[in-house]
């Protein structure tokens, strides 16, 4: 890749021209990995760009699409980009209100969808919207499927349009947890920026593999692992879901997983689980490797014993843990939201290098990153080059304030929304990110919480939740958590358990139950819960603690409205369905 491209259609086809014959995109398709070369993968974007075009799809027009991962999703994608026309992604898992509410907003004159149920639900819409629709798992024998598309291409060939470094590449809508989906004008060189400055800092190469199951529709997978793996001539593995995620690891054996918290507290939770089934002595051996190891990572040279003690235990132990990973899994890179340092050093410490950074969707997203030039776990890193950062006003405690960004990668605003535009974006095109951070005096970002989810006791003392709930996930028995306190003397908790995890405790206690129900109304259980909730609760000063919880089953996801489709929780609609049941924790 040329060190500036200046647009997404430049990076492509340096990328095919550079890297024409090696595997780029890899399918699971009849229990086996079939792989799609750079050559064949520019063959598809040339047809697909030639079809779009000849339906009428012109240089500005908005494209709305709705689906998974796949090299469809791909070859739409950089079709639409060589139109010069604007891509906006969507996901399956978002509920349809969000799709009309977007595509209506956006103005997309064509919509095209990932799977034969999103084409459904979309029939309709596409009716009201006047929308050209296009089925990439349609049948071939219909004239709007992927492969008539394909068809239409060949027989009416056109070449690229090459954009303008200011030109938008995209509209990302926003996850909306506090209010209605916002577009984000993403430019082609707020991508590219941030694709370059990437490959300055991190240790990627043409010779690295991912596994890929972070959707390409959030600009952390749309711009850190699809354009910026892309970029280098390296290769992806399309996880078909994230339940198939470890088993996708140890087929395709990837040397980097690009990843948000949620994976890898999940990857922390089993490494814990294995361990504590194994005989003493082996979890005797497992902690001593991990304070070694963390040991040497800090830079302490280790005595001849130690180094021993650090040896046997990645050979015995760690080198497992690994291989059930793939077993050449060198790095891995975190964003999305903040990692909890006690986990991030447990991957660390097995030998999995963990990179965190910090982004969000108005800013490319990519604003700092730890490297192997400067990393410091805890931290999200410094900044990458270009980008300016300062702190604006301060929390309590000494904690930071606002982060304010700067640079090539920050958005120029969102699409229709003057008025919003203006409140996060100043004259000065700085962004307000609405996160809480600090910076310390080597220049690493610190995250403290977000502005929008921090609230006030009734001493008038701030809550920031965020950090809370994260750390009280590390238990072996809550896979989520909401804190609530606002206008309230003290915080409460909604605790989501691991009902497995509570079963085998149940068994090794020789308690039984007759339901689930019964389970967590269970003395033993709650005081249980309350026990790792001190353990695990990092709250300092004493008012943040929380003093009471309530507990559920029902897990916290996309499909229920309690997180967003980027796994952010929406807490309204947590409160709405659990609010009474954590109202009473105050009586």
């Amino acid at each position: 890749m040329s060190p500036y491209p200046a647009n997404l259609v430049e990076l492509f086809d340096e990328a095919v021209a550079r890297h024409g014959r090696k595997r780029l995109l890899g399918s699971k398709v009849g229990g086996h990995w079939v792989w799609l070369s750079y050559r064949e993968m520019g063959a598809l974007v040339r047809r697909f760009r030639s079809g779009l075009a000849s339906l009428g799809v012109k240089r500005g027009d908005r494209v709305a699409l709705i689906a998974n991962n796949s090299v469809r999703w791909a070859v739409a994608a950089y079709g639409c980009y060589s139109l010069g026309a604007v891509l906006v992604p969507m996901y399956e898992e978002q509920r349809a209100q969000d799709w009309e509410l977007i595509i209506r907003d956006s103005g997309a004159t064509t919509l095209i969808c990932g799977s034969s149920a999103v084409h459904h639900k979309c029939a309709k819409l596409c009716e009201k919207q006047d929308l050209r629709h296009i089925g990439l798992a349609s049948p071939s024998r219909k004239p709007d499927s992927y492969e008539a598309i394909l068809q239409l291409g060949d027989r009416n060939p056109i070449e690229s349009i090459e954009p303008q470094p200011d030109d938008v590449a995209c509209l990302i809508y926003t996850s909306g947890t506090t209010d209605d989906p916002k577009g984000v004008i993403v430019s082609h060189d707020n991508i590219c920026s941030n694709v370059r400055s990437l490959r300055q800092v991190l240790p990627l190469c043409p010779d690295d593999t991912s596994v890929s199951f972070l959707p390409w529709a959030h600009s952390f997978g749309h711009t850190c692992e699809l354009h910026c793996m892309i970029s280098l001539g390296a290769a992806m593995a399309i996880c078909p879901s994230p339940q198939e995620l470890l088993a996708g690891l140890r087929q395709v054996q990837p040397t980097v997983l690009l990843g948000v918290p949620r994976v890898f507290h999940h990857i922390h939770q089993l490494v814990r689980q294995h361990i504590a089934k194994r005989p003493p002595l082996v979890r005797k051996l497992f902690e001593t490797g991990l304070r070694l190891a963390d040991r040497q990572n800090r830079g302490e040279k280790l005595g001849l014993r130690d180094r021993l003690s650090l040896e046997a235990a990645d050979r015995l132990i760690f080198a497992r843990v690994r291989a059930r990973l793939g077993g050449k899994l060198k790095y891995a890179f975190c964003g999305g939201a903040e990692l909890n340092e006690e986990l991030a050093r447990t991957i660390d410490n097995i030998g999995i290098t963990i990179y965190e950074g910090y982004g969000l969707t108005e800013a490319g997203p990519v604003v700092t990153t730890n490297s192997p030039a400067a990393r410091r776990l805890g931290s999200v890193g410094k900044p990458l080059a270009g980008v300016q950062l300062r702190i604006d006003g301060s929390t309590e405690h000494g904690e930071g304030g606002e982060i304010i960004v700067h640079g090539p990668n920050v958005t120029k605003g969102y699409y229709g929304r003057e008025q919003d535009s203006t409140g996060v974006i100043d004259d000065s095109g700085a962004l307000r990110t609405g996160d809480l951070g600090r910076i310390d005096e080597d220049g690493f970002l610190f995250l403290t919480g977000r502005i929008k989810e921090q609230y006030k006791l009734q001493n008038g003392k701030i809550v920031v939740p965020g950090p809370i709930e994260a750390a009280l996930k590390l238990s072996p028995f809550i896979s989520g958590a909401m804190v609530h306190g606002q206008g309230q003397p003290h915080n409460v908790a909604l605790l989501v358990v691991d009902v497995d995890a509570l079963n085998r405790f149940a068994e090794q206690e020789q308690l039984s139950f007759g339901s689930t129900a019964e389970m967590l109304s269970d003395q033993t259980i709650l005081r249980l819960l309350m026990g790792e909730v001190r353990k695990h609760d990092p709250a300092s000063p004493s008012y943040q603690r929380i003093h009471a919880v309530c507990l559920t089953d029902q897990v916290f996801d996309a499909e229920n409205g309690m997180l967003t489709p980027t796994l952010k929780i929406r807490r309204r609609a947590v409160m709405k369905r659990h609010g009474d049941r954590i109202r009473q924790l105050y009586r």
